[in-house]
């Protein structure tokens, strides 16, 4: 087993958590694809993570 230099899991405890997470993941499939670059990957998900935070009222 490999040793990792973190702890914890990939999980924000509100609401919204699973549909933001989904929107960031088909982004980054993007990336990985080709499609974009990482850094439009970044972009892409930062806006989408601000607005649907914002939206939420957090």
């Amino acid at each position: 087993m490999q040793d990792f230099p973190y702890l914890g899991t990939q999980w924000v405890s509100i609401p919204e958590f699973q549909g933001l997470a989904a929107a960031v993941g088909q982004v980054f499939s993007s990336a990985l694809s080709g499609q974009i670059t990482g850094d439009q990957a970044l972009a892409q998900a930062q806006q989408i993570s601000e607005r649907e935070i914002k939206k939420a009222g957090y």
